[in-house]
């Protein structure tokens, strides 16, 4: 497959000369400025017909090529055992956040947002209708787009799902929903800004049990201490009684 068109569109991002480009070229998160903008490169390499499975395996530019070359299946078995190490080294938790912030001017402008593929391809039906009614549709999509990023960041499993699959609604207040997390969301002018939380109720009971056990534990320890002092306690006054008794007897 022709990658002159993909260099170029991945050119713009990096904001180099496509004649630059080559195979260790990185293009992750790590080179372009944030992932509003890498979501929109993405987007735009789609539009070209460049269409990935798992963007989020791409470091670099060889990776980017291999993954439409003869040997993809060797691409997907090198993604599957970089990110296996990556993610048998994070830590459960019963309670885990993610936040995000993202310029509201990185959100393409564009003046039919259910056609465009950028909002295609990170939007579902629902949010871009929520988002055109109003006022500021680019940063009501930012607000949602960094809420987005902040439940992936809160919960790893969702890496690797579409953006348009995170589908984010709102309640009567107004209020973000999505299943399983608490989100909140903000923004300004310039700037969006979104936190998500989740609490993992399995994890929590099961981290509950342990603490009350160890707790119940530990006091039956100290009444297992009381009970061995009073004993001893006794025993000493005991002997004391004694010895003072038998002292008077004599």
């Amino acid at each position: 497959m022709d990658m002159q068109k993909a260099k170029l569109v991945i050119a713009h991002f990096l904001k180099i000369e496509a004649g630059d480009i080559d195979n260790s070229t990185v293009m992750n998160h790590t080179a372009v400025p944030s992932s509003l903008l890498l979501h929109r490169m993405y987007a735009a390499l789609a539009d070209e017909g460049y269409i990935l499975e798992d963007p989020a395996a791409i470091v670099n530019f060889g990776d980017f090529s291999r993954s439409f070359s003869a040997n993809v299946d060797d691409f997907i078995l090198e993604s599957i055992d970089r990110t296996t190490t990556i993610e048998t080294n994070e830590v459960n938790s019963f309670i885990s956040s993610g936040i995000d912030i993202e310029e509201v001017l990185s959100i393409e402008n564009t003046d039919d947002y259910a056609n465009n593929i950028f909002y295609q391809e990170n939007f579902s039906k629902e949010e871009i209708q929520y988002c055109v009614a109003k006022a500021d549709p680019r940063q009501s999509f930012a607000g949602l787009f960094s809420a987005k990023e902040a439940i992936v960041k809160a919960d790893s499993t969702f890496k690797k799902t579409k953006f348009n699959q995170i589908n984010i609604t709102h309640n009567v207040f107004n209020k973000p929903i999505f299943e399983g997390f608490s989100i909140s969301i903000s923004h300004s002018k310039n700037y969006a800004v979104a936190i998500a939380s989740k609490v993992d109720l399995v994890e929590l009971r099961s981290f509950m049990t342990k603490e009350i056990q160890q707790v119940l534990k530990s006091e039956r320890k100290k009444q297992l201490k009381l009970v061995a002092l009073i004993t001893a306690l006794s025993l000493s006054l005991i002997t004391i009684s004694f010895l003072v008794f038998f002292y008077d007897f004599y």
